[in-house]
């Protein structure tokens, strides 16, 4: 199968894999700097707060997606990438981009903000430029590769939201009503953009990894027009039906995951399977907390949101598919030409197993403390709380370093003991 998978239109090996290199290592430094921020005390709309939120979402989580559908376009929909130059030159002004504007925030001094936000709004122009010209080369469009253009056409609209937002801060020229405008820009980016995106890699590579079969796919299409709709109302500024919406597509997408798990062929879950079920699991959590924020505004409920959304179901989601996506790509690179002339190492072969079981169970912890430490505004808590979540994130770092580094010989010492 996954010989099958290494097709001639497969991106460049760097081109993928510098995005997943600096996603994990923008989720360290992300987890400490929450730690640091004073997450239990600080307003969750203070701009140092807003910086830790950046980095966690911009750096961590969009890095994470920007590698994963560059290996969508080419190994799934089996479309080669218009330009890797393209790529690598969208990588170097995202990380510029995002240095400068997060130093801007992190040192509330708003001068550097619209430059690191221009730099950052180019770079994202020109990725998705390149989604845009290498979706061209499709034959046949299915509401897999529609999930793909649409989310991107949001991720454009979201971007100029958030670069008029910073040109208003810094120089005041719009006088816009900024609650009110950060609030689209942040919840089309997220919605439009990295939900559409978890979407669309829920109806691909979730069944493909948990090796499932006749689930119901029909579903794709109604999360499509519904999460679609609902950014649209938010761009009307029908909110109430937008967050209604919203919950119904996250309502079906929940469902999908659901079908496709328990029609997985093999019963036994593995740490990919445990890690999307637990994402699944915090989004249900995130969901409730978001209707309850709707109801009425509430500082706690918004900052225990931000740590189940951000650590517990996009955490989850994406480090589950490091520890599939980065083996698969190293195979290909190192053990693909290999094929049929020697044994070499499965995916899973290439993790280090028994880490990636205690990464899993010291990020629940992390979260639980998180949540008490917010509510509770406990020291104690706070302080084993971020030891926890900085060690969780430090086994996502090892793990990862530990797949590139894996060779056919540790295979071979590994399958002589």
């Amino acid at each position: 199968m996954i010989a099958s998978l290494a097709i001639k239109n497969a991106a460049p090996y760097w081109l993928v894999t510098q995005f997943f290199i600096s996603g994990v290592i923008f989720f360290l430094l992300g987890s400490v700097a929450f730690i640091l921020s004073d997450f239990s005390v600080v307003s969750i709309l203070s701009m140092k707060m807003i910086g830790v939120m950046h980095l966690l979402l911009l750096g961590f989580v969009m890095s994470i997606i920007f590698g994963a559908v560059y290996q969508l376009l080419s190994v799934v929909l089996e479309v080669p990438i218009y330009s890797s130059t393209l790529g690598y030159l969208q990588f170097i002004m995202y990380i510029i981009g995002l240095g400068l504007f997060l130093a801007s925030l992190f040192n509330s001094d708003a001068t550097y903000i619209t430059y690191g936000a221009l730099i950052l709004y180019m770079s994202i122009l020109i990725y998705s430029a390149n989604i845009f010209i290498s979706l061209k080369a499709i034959q046949d469009w299915g509401v897999k590769a529609y999930f793909i253009l649409i989310a991107h056409i949001f991720l454009a609209i979201g971007v100029t939201y958030g670069l008029l937002i910073s040109f208003d801060i810094t120089f005041g020229v719009f006088g816009f009503e900024l609650d009110k405008v950060i609030h689209k820009h942040a919840s089309i980016t997220i919605i439009g953009y990295i939900f559409e995106i978890i979407f669309a890699i829920s109806s691909l590579l979730v069944p493909m990894f948990m090796l499932s079969h006749e689930f119901n796919e029909k579903i794709s299409k109604p999360i499509l027009f519904v999460s679609s709709l609902a950014v649209i109302s938010y761009l009307s500024s029908f909110f109430s039906a937008a967050y209604i919406l919203f919950i119904l597509s996250v309502a079906m997408f929940i469902y999908q995951i659901g079908d496709i798990y328990q029609k997985r062929v093999r019963k036994i879950s593995d740490i990919y399977s445990l890690h999307i079920i637990t994402s699944i699991f915090w989004l249900i959590i995130s969901i409730g907390i978001l209707i309850y924020s709707y109801i009425g505004f509430n500082e706690i409920a918004l900052k225990i949101l931000s740590v189940v959304g951000i650590f517990g179901f996009f955490g989850f989601f994406m480090v589950g598919h490091i520890y599939k996506i980065v083996p698969f790509l190293v195979w290909n690179k190192k053990f693909a030409p290999l094929v049929g002339k020697e044994k070499i190492p499965m995916l899973s072969d290439m993790l280090h197993v028994s880490s990636t079981y205690i990464e899993f169970y010291i990020k629940n912890l992390a979260i639980l403390a998180l949540i008490f430490a917010i509510i509770t505004k406990d020291s104690i808590t706070i302080y084993i709380a971020a030891v926890l979540l900085i060690i969780s994130a430090l086994l996502v770092v090892y793990n990862t370093i530990y797949i590139f580094r894996y060779t056919i010989h540790k295979f071979k010492e590994k399958d002589n003991e």
